[in-house]
């Protein structure tokens, strides 16, 4: 058989293919070869399988906990979020949780008349710091939305900068009368840092 490389590259890529700690394949675009890292790589095929089901169950407690499919579609890409049983408590829904290591999901209403609940924030951090709030909790501000603000979000504010929150759904309507976001997603930094996208779909 004829050959356009030289021996040692013929046998250098003979080496390549019987070496079962590898993976090789081609890229996507362009005429390129990628060598990877088996283990790395079922590694993270592990974690996007994961991650896709934790949307799947991030989207069925938001979609029980009554928002509309558009609010999630418009709030949410893909994040790791671990859901538990629901219960429920004056009003607020809150997910058990399983360690603190874990991220935790909870979700609660603040009518616009009433104070917004921070202490029970506080004491769900202090069970775990790893907890994602989400609500409709009727509070304005002009770092996330593009309205007058009111009250309830001047002290969101100052808790947000308190305990290095951030809100992920910045300047994303959430409201079917005005261009007001009230329905908002609240993460630590490390979490936001890491996992989350906001994105606009209309």
């Amino acid at each position: 058989m004829i050959r356009n490389i030289s021996d040692e590259e013929f046998h250098a890529i003979n080496t390549l293919k019987n070496n079962k700690e590898i993976i090789i394949s081609r890229a996507d675009k362009g005429n390129a070869i990628i060598i990877m890292d088996r283990k790395n790589y079922m590694e993270k095929i592990q974690q996007i399988l994961q991650l896709k089901q934790e949307l799947k169950q991030l989207k069925l407690v938001l979609k029980t906990n009554g928002y509309p499919d558009h609010i999630i579609r418009r709030g949410i890409r893909e994040g790791t979020i671990i859901t538990n049983k629901m219960i429920k408590k004056q009003q607020q829904q809150l997910l058990d949780r399983y360690s603190s290591n874990q991220v935790q999901l909870a979700t609660c209403y603040s009518p616009p008349n009433e104070n917004l609940p921070l202490n029970l924030f506080n004491d769900i951090l202090r069970r775990n710091s790893n907890t994602i709030l989400l609500g409709d909790l009727n509070a304005k501000h002009e770092s996330w939305s593009n309205t007058t603000g009111n009250q309830k979000g001047g002290l969101l504010f100052e808790w947000l900068n308190e305990n290095y929150f951030q809100v992920i759904n910045k300047f994303v309507p959430t409201s079917t009368r005005s261009n007001a976001v009230i329905d908002l997603i609240l993460a630590p930094m490390n979490i936001y840092f890491w996992f989350f996208f906001c994105i606009s779909t209309y």
